[in-house]
Formats: structure tokens, sequence, C-alpha cells
């Protein structure tokens, strides 16, 4: 993998006090010079600065909402969606699946 094509994901998870249940908090997307945060409304900051939506970044990457569910995609190959309903998907291309990946809980 290229250096300039490297990405992290994390997602912040919190406990409800009485179930115990975790929900979704934040999502944060890391790229190299770039940092992407949504909260559970769907709040978005870039780089720490709060945005709306839609947005295209110079760097190929873009938010944006649609149907309760927020976007975050960078057009080498991720795709991370955030939907209102607690639902976070990752996808990535092909050419991007065989790469290292490390996943913690």
């Amino acid at each position: 993998m290229l250096w300039w094509k490297w990405f992290r994901v994390v997602v912040k998870l919190q406990a409800c006090g009485k179930t115990g249940l975790k929900s979704v908090v934040a999502v944060y997307v890391y790229f190299n010079d770039l940092i992407v945060t949504v909260n559970s409304k769907h709040e978005t900051w870039i780089n720490g600065k709060k945005v709306t939506l839609p947005r295209l970044l110079s760097n190929e990457v873009s938010v944006k909402v649609s149907d309760k569910t927020l976007t975050i995609e960078r057009m080498s190959g991720l795709q991370v969606s955030y939907s209102l309903s607690q639902e976070i998907t990752v996808t990535v291309s092909a050419n991007m699946a065989d790469k290292e990946t490390i996943v913690s809980t």
C-alpha cells in the first residue's frame, strides 16, 4: 500500500448506564492529512472544524448524507457508511482488500 493511501477508522462506543448496551457515539476516519469526525447526530468536523454537508475535499474525499446514512468516501477505494440506526459499514475496493488490516475491539 502506498503511504498516502493509508486510512484508519475508529468507532467510539459508550455503554448505557441502565442496560449496559453499547451504542456508537462517534466515528473517526483518519487519512494522511485529514481527520473526519462524525457524532451520533451526524454532526461533522473536518480537521476539527464543524462543516455542513455535502463536502468534497481536494484530496478526493467526499462526505455526504443520503437517506439517513452519512457516507465518507475516498475515490481510491474506501467507503465508510454510518446510519442513524447505529449501523457502520466499511467497504474497500478489491485492490485494497488484500492489504494489511488490523481490527481491534
